[in-house]
This record gives structure tokens, C-alpha cells and sequence, in this order.
């Protein structure tokens, strides 16, 4: 039930955070508040449920997996909180009351942590979709569809580069100006950015199956 319950969240955070990161104007910045707070919310639960990992930090040893994934996992928590911390300083844009004064320095800052959180969330996924893709592999070995799954492969890997560099992502990583922070179509939005997730996670495949190869030789 547990493990029901941690996949229900990690899925709805994932699609509302999709849905903060398309924010464009039209969209309302006081909807885009209230999905940040439930998003927010969902991250305290997500950590709550997960408290075991914490638990286990110091414990076992440390593989090029798992030191991988626990290092991207941290990164990932670090821009988490940097996205919250800069939605707080934005925050009287939708509550007056806050009294907060916005910068255009926090803007930068909350549009470029959330780049960030994308990209490594992205590559969090992948790394747990690891599992998936070596049984898939290993029912394909030796099989007339085995060639035809590595060409399938490499065709996602280089969808999923190429929707990084058409999504403009790339310049919000590094806070560069750029002529328009909005998105004025949300449906190659939602394609980009799944793709980018497609790639990734084939990317990540490849990297730890080499890095499992390079420990055999």
C-alpha cells in the first residue's frame, strides 16, 4: 500500500510540476501559486515517505550506482529549495501581504532552479527505470527484434538531445537573458520535455550498463 501511495505522489509531482514549468501568460499567477504550494506539499510528503533512505545513507557500500543516484538525489533537494526559497521572494506578485519586494535577480534564480530541477528529475527517473530496460533486454537477446530495440534506442537518444536543444532549457541552466521566458505552445511544450525524459533515461541505461561492463573487465 505504501509503495502504491510513493508512486502516486512521485507521478502527480512530476505532472504538476510539467504543468508550473509551461507556465505562460494567460495561465494566472495566482493558480500558478496554489499548484507551487500544493507542489511543495507533495515534496514534504514524498520526503516523509521516503525517510528510510535517509536512514540507510551511512550504511552498505557505495557502488557507481548508488553513488551516482544518491549524489544527483542531493543535487536534485539542493534545487528543489532554491526553487521554493525564490517562489517565497516572488511570492508578493500573487500575496500582498507577504510584503516581500521581487527582484529581477530572484526571477532569474527561480526560472534557472527550475530548469534544473527538470533535468535532474529527469535523470532520477531514468536511473529507476534502469530495472525496466535490462529485463526488456534480456527477453530481446539473441532475438530478431534485438537489433531492430538498440536502433529504437538510439533513435529516443537522439529525439531526446534534440528537444533539449529546440526547448531552450540550456540558457535557463546557466541564467542567460533571454528574449522570452514563456512558452507559446504547450503542446510541443509537453512533447520536448517528455522526450527529453525518454532520452535521458536511454542515456542513463547505456551509462550504467558500461559502467557495469568496465567493473567486469
Amino acid at each position: 500500500m505504501k509503495r502504491r501511495i510513493k508512486i502516486i505522489v512521485d507521478i502527480a509531482m512530476f505532472l504538476l510540476f510539467l504543468y508550473l514549468l509551461s507556465y505562460r501568460p494567460g495561465m494566472g499567477l495566482l493558480l500558478h501559486a496554489k499548484i507551487g504550494i500544493l507542489l511543495f506539499i507533495l515534496f514534504l510528503l514524498h520526503h516523509v515517505l521516503n525517510v528510510q533512505w535517509y536512514r540507510t545513507l551511512h550504511k552498505g557500500r557505495y557502488g557507481f550506482r548508488r553513488f551516482l543516484l544518491t549524489g544527483f538525489d542531493f543535487l536534485l533537494l539542493a534545487a528543489m529549495v532554491c526553487m521554493m526559497v525564490s517562489s517565497l521572494m516572488l511570492s508578493d506578485m500573487v500575496f500582498p501581504v507577504v510584503g516581500i519586494c521581487m527582484t529581477h535577480g530572484w526571477r532569474q534564480l527561480h526560472v534557472s532552479a527550475s530548469a534544473w530541477c527538470f533535468l535532474l528529475m529527469a535523470f532520477h527517473v531514468s536511473m529507476h527505470l534502469q530495472g525496466m530496460f535490462k529485463r526488456l533486454q534480456r527477453k530481446l537477446r539473441q532475438t530478431a527484434f534485438e537489433y531492430v530495440y538498440y536502433l529504437f534506442l538510439s533513435a529516443v537518444i537522439g529525439a531526446g538531445i534534440y528537444c533539449f536543444l529546440q526547448s531552450g532549457l540550456w540558457p535557463r541552466v546557466i541564467m542567460a537573458e533571454q528574449r522570452s521566458l514563456f512558452i507559446s505552445d504547450s503542446r510541443l511544450f509537453f512533447s520536448e520535455h517528455l522526450g527529453i525524459v525518454a532520452g535521458s533515461s536511454v542515456m542513463t541505461h547505456w551509462i550504467l550498463l558500461g559502467a557495469e561492463w568496465l567493473k567486469k573487465q
